[in-house]
């Protein structure tokens, strides 16, 4: 998911990462 925010249904901020386009995305995309 390459969306700015983290996509709804993650609310582990823990598992946040920039992937390859730069973008905040989590690890449950």
């Amino acid at each position: 998911m390459n969306s700015a925010t983290a996509s709804p249904g993650s609310s582990s901020t823990n598992n946040k990462y920039l992937d390859n386009k730069g973008f905040m995305s989590t690890d449950q995309s």
